[in-house]
């Protein structure tokens, strides 16, 4: 970080004595650094000062250009072209350095900040017009000297100055403070030096561009001082500069301090020998009021060995080895900074409080008086003893130009002077309350430890992978059941592994009721359930859970509905209370259902222009027809003339018609065993009557004789969703863990050939599968490709032919089936973990009728399936002439190509799945 007073400090050890007026320390007189100041008629500001105590001539050029002049993206631009300004121009086509070392030039340099860049050297009298030549023709004649291997070599150059920046001791910190203490989009967020990306990126039109809209004269101000006259000096640089074009205007920011609030505390660790911990707070700009009463309050905090900070950490607790306060001042924004670096060991959290601790009695009761007094005379005394320079960086010629640049005249720093001088105890004292006391950035630098590595270690054959031990047996737990007196049928599986209980009654009814009912009631009546009892609002059964520890949620899927509860142990009565409060007594509030259908609804308009849940909407009726069970949208949420025609009684009519307990069946799991389960729910539901519940038409529908294509218009969607898929037999098949098998091979895992192809070769999708959607009765078989639009006929043809060729040319092969398998073996133990993954596969038990020890036997199962049982499978469930093609994309563009491929009838539908055209139009 630079040294914090950039702007005063800048001073000392500038100003030769001959050509000042100053007093004695202790006067208030002001001290003086004669000038005369010309703006040549291309703009050019030229500022002359005389000093003849020596025969050279300080030549100080700024450009009112810096890193906050970049955007985004072209980070580290203003540096890079300091570079490229050393490497010769037009007319003097090498190195800049070689001219100057001939003629005897010192204090030779260049930098570059946030707000400005400057060229600088002092050079013998005699030599000044060469000086001059040679600025002049960098400024208006470089372009044709920079070429594509000059910006590469010095792009080379400042990457390795990067480099050799970062790798420094604490160099991690610089790009820590500066993205987090601006926000994003600042000109101050990004830094000086710029990013590797931002860098490599530069091209030579962004070259040719920078220079031409800031290294105008304009934009420029230079400083002559020394052995030379105002009127030579005005001859001189007219001669040199006065032809060259003044350049554009140029857009500024004035003022953008961003204040901060709150804490924002970060950490990281360096290879250091100690730790270092910064506290930054962003403060006024340069040249303002508020900055000289911050300035000299760093100086109290920590400059010298009786500041505060200092002679606290350094000298009473011993615990810091160095402090360092100061401002680093800049032309829209500041920052304050505390550093302080801790003796190897000590630790940081007991030097932050005591920096707090001093921090604070400051901020409470300001500086005194003979501390402010103190801190105003090192600052005069300091400005005096430096006043000897006339060039190099922070000479006379530095100070003139930057207040010329910042404060739009060279004596401004006379206006901050002034400011030092007035301070009082009251003003230092509002200052840093107002500034510090809210808003500190932290950064916590710690030593990285020393590691090493094993001298040896694995052996490492390409190709060759250690031997995997024998699979872990997945062990599942045993069932437990029984039924209460009212026909509530109970399964427990008893885990003492942590005192929690959860409870998951499943109704049988799910999206599939809603043939009985208006579209979307399943779903809306679940989401309504816990809304509200006969005894509790809303609020109150969130509230009371809460004051459990308890989770309360509803649901659905195709076939069940369900009522969620966990629970501690120790809880459990109190939550079981509101469980069956919420199972036995919903009131469906007329208030709360108004604000669900008008969320349903907002819903329903996302599902319509999302493409998969888009296509979700419209398949089941081309797969079920109407009339099935399945045949509403797989999302459950129904349609929007459904939703809107929905009423709070309709909502009644479904929990009087399926919660039953004899059409239900409670799911156990936790600590707790049969005995108690059964007499807490008895206690609690046993007058919950049984009834009888109608019966769902999930009966089995034939495939299509052909294959056709749905098209949802999506106009300038960059992306088609492509999802085909047609039905296949139900979960508990015979062959279901043979389909899976044979459906992993073909799409079902990220290494399947559906994903391999589409993905990895093709490189059209982020991703495509093939999946079976769970279901009682048939289900669909579905492939899922979100696809490049313009890959959208090209998709769908590679797409049947991995269908194809699973059930003819290429049926899964042994490898394949052992891969899908194994992984499948060797996943069951982490299937089983939580009690809430051991309550997911009991609900399937439940909800598709397979013996209790299913899962404990799993593993076998999995084992028996043969390739010739996953070619079978396929056969069985891959029908590709039998799909429906839901597209989801720009119509404009994708239809002319899926015509192309002669799979079937082109239709166009809507968001719902409603027939808008049959008619193919082929775009062109």
């Amino acid at each position: 970080m630079r040294n914090a007073k950039s702007f005063i400090l800048a001073l000392i050890g500038l100003l030769g004595i001959s050509a000042l007026a100053w007093a004695a320390p202790g006067n208030d007189a002001e001290i003086d650094i004669p000038y005369q100041k010309f703006v040549l008629d291309n703009g050019l500001t030229l500022i002359v000062h005389e000093d003849h105590k020596a025969p050279i001539v300080a030549v100080n050029v700024w450009y009112h250009v810096g890193s906050k002049n970049e955007k985004p993206g072209k980070s580290g631009f203003a540096h890079l072209f300091e570079h490229l300004m050393f490497n010769g121009s037009e007319n003097f086509n090498e190195d800049y350095f070689m001219v100057m070392e001939r003629i005897g030039a010192t204090d030779l340099n260049g930098t570059t900040n946030e707000d400005r860049t400057n060229y600088f050297q002092n050079v013998p009298t005699s030599a000044l017009d060469i000086a001059l030549w040679m600025e002049s023709d960098r400024m208006g004649h470089l372009l044709g000297a920079i070429d594509q291997a000059v910006l590469d070599e010095q792009r080379g150059v400042v990457q390795n100055e990067k480099r050799q920046y970062e790798n420094e001791p604490y160099g991690v910190t610089y790009e820590l403070m500066t993205f987090s203490t601006w926000p994003k989009g600042h000109p101050y967020s990004w830094t000086v030096i710029g990013s590797m990306e931002d860098l490599n990126a530069a091209s030579l039109e962004d070259v040719q561009e920078w220079f031409k809209t800031y290294y105008g004269p304009a934009n420029s101000v230079i400083v002559l001082a020394g052995d030379i006259d105002p009127q030579t000096a005005y001859e001189k640089v007219n001669h040199y500069f006065g032809d060259i074009p003044s350049g554009p205007p140029v857009a500024r920011h004035n003022q953008w301090i961003a204040k901060r609030s709150g804490v924002h505390r970060q950490s990281v660790q360096d290879r250091v020998p100690a730790a270092r911990i910064y506290k930054i707070w962003n403060v006024p700009q340069w040249g303002t009021q508020e900055l000289a009463y911050l300035d000299l309050a760093s100086d109290i905090l920590g400059s010298g060995k009786t500041s505060r900070l200092y002679k606290r950490l350094v000298y009473d607790d011993q615990a810091a080895s160095a402090v360092s306060v100061g401002l680093d001042d800049r032309e829209i924004a500041s920052q304050f900074v505390i550093e302080v670096t801790a003796k190897p060991g000590e630790d940081l959290a007991k030097i932050e409080s005591a920096i707090d601790e001093e921090l604070n009695r400051f901020l409470t009761a300001g500086p005194t008086e003979k501390e402010l007094q103190r801190v105003k005379t090192q600052f005069r005394a300091g400005f005096v003893r430096g006043i000897e320079r006339i060039g190099g960086f922070g000479g006379k010629s530095d100070i003139l130009a930057m207040n010329q640049v910042y404060g739009g005249s060279p004596d401004y720093y006379k206006k901050y002077h002034a400011w030092i001088n007035a301070a009082t105890v009251q003003d230092i004292k509002a200052a840093a309350n107002k500034w510090l006391s809210d808003g500190v950035y932290i950064l916590e630098v710690t030593p990285f430890p020393e590691y090493s590595a094993n001298e040896t270690g694995a052996e490492r054959v390409a190709g060759k992978l250690p031997e995997a031990g024998n699979p872990p047996v997945a062990k599942f737990p045993e069932l437990q059941r029984a039924t209460l007196s009212n026909g509530l049928k109970v399964v427990l599986a008893q885990r003492s592994s942590v005192p929690v209980v959860n409870f998951n009654l499943l109704i049988d009814a799910g999206y599939a009721a809603d043939q009985f009912a208006i579209p979307g009631t399943a779903s809306m009546a679940m989401n309504m359930l816990d809304e509200g009892t006969a005894r509790r609002s809303a609020l109150q059964i969130s509230e009371e859970l809460a004051q459990l520890g308890a989770q309360l949620n509803t649901g659905s899927n195709l076939d069940l509905s369900n009522v969620y509860l966990s629970s501690l142990k120790s809880n459990l009565d109190a939550a079981l209370d509101i469980y069956a409060d919420v199972i036995l007594n919903p009131a469906f509030p007329e208030d709360e259902f108004q604000r669900q259908q008008k969320q349903r609804l907002s819903a329903i308009k996302q599902e319509q222009a999302a493409p998969v849940q888009m296509a979700l909407r419209v398949f089941p009726k081309f797969l079920y027809g109407s009339g099935h069970a399945y045949g509403n949208p797989l999302t459950g949420s129904g349609t929007e003339e459904s939703v809107k025609t929905m009423r709070r009684e309709d909502l009644r009519k479904f929990y009087n018609t399926w919660f039953k307990p004899n059409n239900a069946t409670l799911v156990v799991v936790g600590d707790i065993t049969l005995a108690e389960v059964q007499d807490k729910l008895e206690k609690r539901f046993k007058d919950w009557k049984s009834g009888e519940v109608p019966v769902k038409n999930i009966g089995a529908v034939d495939l299509p004789a052909e294959a056709a294509i749905y098209i949802v218009d999506r106009p300038g969607s960059q992306q088609s969703l492509i999802l085909a898929g047609h039905v296949a037999p139900p979960q508990n098949d015979p062959d279901a863990i043979a389909i899976d098998c044979m459906n992993n091979v073909l799409g079902g895992q990220f290494t399947a050939r559906v994903n391999m192809n589409i993905r990895e070769d093709k490189h059209w999708a982020y991703g495509a599968y093939t999946f079976l959607w769970d279901a009682r009765g048939q289900r669909p078989f579905l492939v899922y490709a979100p696809v490049q639009g313009d890959k959208t006929k090209e998709a769908v043809a590679e797409l049947r032919k991995e269908l194809q060729d699973i059930i003819s040319a290429r049926p899964p092969s042994a490898e394949e089936l052992s891969r899908v398998t194994e992984n499948m073996i060797l996943e069951l133990p982490g299937s089983w973990e939580t009690n809430n993954d051991v309550g997911n596969a009991i609900n399937e038990i439940v909800r598709f009728g397979y013996p209790d020890d299913y899962f404990r036997t799993y593993a076998e199962k999995i084992k028996g399936v043969t390739v010739q049982s996953a070619a079978n499978a396929a056969k069985k469930v891959v029908k590709p002439d039998k799909l429906a093609w839901v597209v989801v994309g720009d119509r404009s563009k994708i239809e002319a190509g899926l015509a192309e491929l002669g799979i079937g009838k082109i239709q166009v539908i809507d968001a719902d799945g409603n027939l808008i055209s049959d008619k193919v139009e082929v775009m062109q």
